[in-house]
């Protein structure tokens, strides 16, 4: 759908300095920054290289990202939600009456909430594709979510919070057990397609008439031996053949801010385009399950109590995600105020850099827009 700009749409240019010697330091090679609210978007702005070799490239706002792990609330976790609304799952469905026969006895009883809260038990990582025979040789059927309901658990259920993505590959998996089709195409059906998200899916190398020149160069890879261009950047969302709970979306700073968007709508009962009821929304947003101090709701995050990648003035109403590869949202559930931050960290040196950068840029954007409370 289209998108309405107010005032000049134009970056305030304390914002744009800031980007500008981003660059310059090094923190990423490109970028795409979009803020906005409910109403319509602010500003949006490109800056810096798509790719850097073998041939450099500009960046475009209209430039697709692999958004790694924005793939868990808005994939996986909002999946998930779908099947809840529709009655086939409940947020305390136990992996044993979801997936019987695929899962060992010592896992059968997490549910759903453990997962998506981070809670489950299971490991934050393990590396999967190192057990594929080789990257350009995958085996027919996808071996990574057997691998990870094999997964021997870190800790016990629900004792405490370790962000996994093991969990989100066994959720991928739960999603399509139910629906009866795979996550990608569930999610297309039911939320992007709808919403009118053309940029935004999984596994855009793999479709018709792609062009490799509108996706950003997200890193090169040592073990694929190329660099990656609509190709997940995930190694073991590679190895499930690029469709994952915890990584492997791709989509612009336009799309998400639609989605962003519609999703706050939702949440206060404004509009039902996105699909979803509005308590389901407000469980994705707010529920966190019972272990003290988890800052993770239903796949989204909340800005921690000190040091958080949102910076200090987003208020802790608020949700928002981080994704390895260099991309972030966050968004104020009061005002709808949303800031989108897409990039390719991955070509930059050093590589943590943005750590520190991003909140200070949120602050910033946030006091140029008078945001800041």
């Amino acid at each position: 759908m289209q998108v309405q700009f107010s005032g000049t749409g134009i970056v305030p240019s304390a914002v744009g300095r800031a980007m500008r010697h981003a660059l310059e330091q090094k923190v990423f090679a490109g970028a795409v920054l979009l803020a906005g609210d409910s109403q319509s978007i602010y500003f949006t702005g490109a800056f810096g290289r798509s790719q850097v070799l073998p041939n450099p490239l500009p960046m475009a706002e209209g430039t697709v990202f692999d958004v790694a792990s924005l793939t868990k609330p808005l994939a996986a976790a909002t999946a998930v939600a779908f099947l809840v609304d529709e009655g086939r799952l409940t947020w305390t469905s136990e992996l044993g009456e979801v997936l019987p026969g695929e899962i060992p006895e010592d896992k059968a009883g997490i549910s759903l909430e453990q997962l998506l809260c981070h809670t489950s038990g299971l490991p934050a990582f393990r590396p999967y594709y190192r057990m594929v025979q080789s990257p350009d040789r995958l085996p027919p059927k996808n071996p990574v979510a057997g691998l990870a309901a094999s997964e021997a658990l870190a800790h016990p259920p629900g004792s405490r919070v370790v962000y996994s993505d093991v969990g989100y590959l066994l959720l991928g998996r739960v999603v399509e057990k139910t629906a009866g089709e795979p996550l990608d195409s569930w999610i297309a059906r039911k939320l992007y397609g709808p919403l009118g998200l053309r940029d935004t899916g999984f596994r855009p190398c793999d479709l018709p008439g792609f062009e490799a020149s509108r996706y950003c160069c997200s890193a090169y890879c040592a073990w694929r031996k190329r660099f990656l261009r609509g190709e997940v950047h995930d190694r073991n969302a590679f190895a499930a053949h690029g469709v994952a709970g915890h990584a492997g979306l791709f989509s612009t700073a336009a799309d998400l801010y639609v989605l962003l968007r519609e999703l706050f709508l939702g949440f206060h009962s404004e509009s039902d385009r996105i699909g979803l009821s509005a308590p389901l929304i407000r469980d994705l947003f707010l529920r966190r399950g019972p272990v003290a101090g988890n800052s993770f709701r239903m796949g989204f995050d909340t800005p921690s109590p000190t040091g958080s990648q949102a910076g200090d003035l987003f208020p802790r109403n608020s949700v928002g995600h981080l994704g390895f590869t260099g991309a972030s949202f966050w968004m104020d559930l009061e005002s709808g105020f949303q800031i989108i931050l897409l990039t390719n960290r991955l070509l930059g040196r050093p590589r943590t850099a943005i750590r520190s950068f991003r909140p200070r840029l949120h602050e910033l954007v946030q006091r140029e827009m008078g945001m800041a409370r």
